[in-house]
């Protein structure tokens, strides 16, 4: 079986998860993507990946000819440009934004007055102008199936078993346990923006937290603009004694990402209910993933989630409101961790990596003779 996956948008991070699964497996896959993803995936070998850009996308009509499967890690753009594929061969698009890919008709130009980045909004209304993006997007009805990486989220589109699947590309990576038991380690992974978390309600809740035991809160993730850098400086300056806290003001390197989520005790997840994604309304849970499921179930962590997104499979902690997180945090000590780390072990095995590659190698053997 010989498949292709390809990425000229944003999801690097998967790319990895997929040449992990796949090595080794006995299939014959290969990358194609754009240069600024190629430089942000150096553990992959350039053996695997194909660098192209715009206008080298004709190309891939050679490239692609003796493919059983091509797979779209990220489609959010340029759906003209893909057309010959999706009429010609067996193609399958990983769905992100699902209220973009099936609802969305036209923009919703309410959301467009929120935006207030002058450089987005011109980026979208070349998406939309120039691009026609909800034009064109009709193109991707053509794909033979639709994957997620959540199956709350398929459930919640799915008409046809056999077109919607639950792609399984999310595995433990690591079980490590904190070397810090004096004090709970908390991690909010991701960039540091109020555009998709709710940093707010932590900011606020932090000025009046106090905890059981010492707690450090660390924004585990670039800062987006001045105002939330300027935020945490006054958070960190007026914290109380018993609450530490750390940022970054750059990306941080991958391997100091693994060891700070290694020495976590609780991963912090303060979804917003809803975003938006190209002027379309998307709600965390039912229409949209966070990776910061991911982040929960690769570095075998408990998660604090808001209750509007349930993991399945996975040991958490939900709150309702912000009193309620509060009190939740408030009440965290190592003994608890440890009952719940606990709790989380018999579910370890459901994400082990040599199963999770077992159901992926199946899932692919079955679409690419579909």
């Amino acid at each position: 079986m010989k498949i292709a996956i390809l990425e000229f948008e944003t999801h690097t991070h998967l790319l990895l998860q997929w040449d992990a699964l796949l090595q080794n497996s006995g299939i014959d896959y290969h990358f194609y993507i754009s240069s600024s993803i190629s430089c942000l995936i150096p553990e992959i070998p350039d053996s695997l990946k194909t660098v192209l850009e715009v206008k080298d996308y004709p190309q891939l009509s050679d490239f692609l000819a003796d493919n059983d499967l091509i797979i779209f890690n990220t489609l959010h753009r340029n759906f003209q440009k893909f057309n010959f594929l999706f009429k010609e061969k067996n193609t399958q698009i990983l769905v992100h934004n699902g209220n973009f890919f099936f609802n969305s008709r036209k923009p919703d130009w309410k959301l467009f007055l929120k935006v207030k980045n002058l450089h987005l909004q011109y980026y979208y209304l070349k998406l939309i102008f120039k691009e026609n993006i909800y034009f064109t997007k009709k193109i991707t009805c053509e794909a033979k199936a639709y994957a997620f990486l959540n199956e709350n989220i398929k459930q919640h589109f799915s008409t046809d078993e056999k077109k919607y699947i639950t792609l399984p590309l999310i595995y433990n990576k690591f079980n490590v346990e904190p070397s810090e038991q004096n004090k709970i380690n908390i991690v909010i992974p991701g960039e540091v923006s109020q555009s998709r978390r709710n940093y707010q309600l932590v900011f606020k809740l932090l000025k009046y937290l106090s905890p059981k035991q010492i707690m450090k809160f660390t924004f585990l993730g670039k800062i987006s603009d001045q105002s939330m850098l300027q935020s945490l400086h006054l958070l960190k300056k007026n914290r109380n004694n018993s609450v530490e806290i750390s940022y970054f003001r750059k990306r941080i390197p991958q391997s100091e990402f693994d060891l700070i989520m290694n020495e976590s005790h609780f991963v912090l997840c303060p979804l917003h209910k809803e975003t938006q994604f190209y002027l379309q309304k998307e709600i965390y849970g039912q229409t949209k993933a966070s990776g910061n499921e991911a982040d929960c179930i690769s570095y075998g962590k408990i998660g604090i989630f808001p209750q509007h997104y349930p993991l399945s499979n996975w040991n958490s902690l939900y709150y309702d409101s912000a009193e309620n997180l509060k009190t939740i945090l408030e009440n965290l000590t190592i003994q608890e961790y440890h009952k719940l780390k606990n709790n989380l072990e018999a579910q370890l095995p459901y994400y082990d990596k040599e199963k999770v590659k077992e159901k992926l190698i199946n899932m692919l053997t079955i679409l690419s003779q579909s």
